[in-house]
């Protein structure tokens, strides 16, 4: 299957490479030839966590009385992340826009359907940086929403725009696998399942909004960078989170 349009959700940490925090700049240049292939078979969106800068909202590593206050200091983390990226990216010829849910008008462009469609549709990767705005919502929800948001419709078809989240594990398992050597990995799974079960691998907003816009996500690792193109090749990698119907 070729898909025209995909988001790509990336961790912060995936921007640390080997370090403990912050940004890894020959991670991010590998990272950046490897999409540049990606961007020649799909239009792309980016959407970017900010944990390599960020973690107030940890358990136990928080030392904010707000956490309303620890999330806005998390949507500038993936901004920072954002304009770091979409840098890289231009060095190697690609032209990129960031676009942002709070506005930044000296930075960034605010976020609009209508401007990433056409931003898209020119050729540019769109970087959607501070998740949707507000407190409470991850960016694996920004990624979802985005996904539903940009679905090529038109009176006659209705193209899907699936979600690739690329983390620090293989797919999706029935338990964690650093705890469980026999944990269980799934090659396919559903919404309703992933809810059901209680699976941390996208939260639960998430996975609402894509089971009930029918925006499937595959889960896959970025250790390997390979992965992106294996991903966006469609061939058999990670985990495929699907609508039960």
């Amino acid at each position: 299957m070729n898909y025209k349009r995909v988001i790509l959700k990336l961790s912060g940490e995936s921007l640390s490479g080997n370090k403990s925090s912050g940004i890894d700049y020959e991670t991010l240049y590998e990272m950046a030839k490897v999409i540049k292939v990606c961007s020649e078979k799909s239009q792309i969106g980016i959407v970017i966590g900010g944990g390599n800068f960020w973690r107030g909202r940890q358990p136990g590593s928080s030392f904010m009385n707000s956490d309303i206050k620890s999330d806005r200091v998390g949507m500038l983390a993936t901004l920072m992340n954002s304009i770091v990226f979409s840098d890289v990216l231009e060095n190697f010829g690609i032209k990129t826009k960031i676009q942002t849910s709070i506005s930044v008008p000296q930075i960034a462009q605010t976020y609009s359907v209508e401007s990433a469609l056409n931003y898209l549709e020119d050729g540019y990767i769109v970087i959607f940086a501070c998740g949707i705005g507000m407190p409470f919502f991850s960016t694996d929800t920004a990624a979802a929403l985005r996904a539903s948001e940009l679905q090529l419709k038109s009176f006659s078809q209705k193209k899907l725009v699936p979600v690739f989240k690329a983390t620090n594990t293989d797919g999706v398992y029935d338990s964690d696998p650093k705890k469980n050597i026999n944990a269980k990995k799934y090659e396919k799974i559903t919404f309703d399942e992933i809810l059901a079960k209680n699976l941390k691998v996208i939260d639960a907003t998430a996975a609402s909004i894509c089971r009930e816009n029918k925006v499937p996500i595959l889960v896959f690792s970025i250790k390997k960078l390979e992965n992106l193109i294996l991903a966006f090749d469609d061939k058999n990698i990670g985990t495929w989170i699907l609508p039960s119907n």
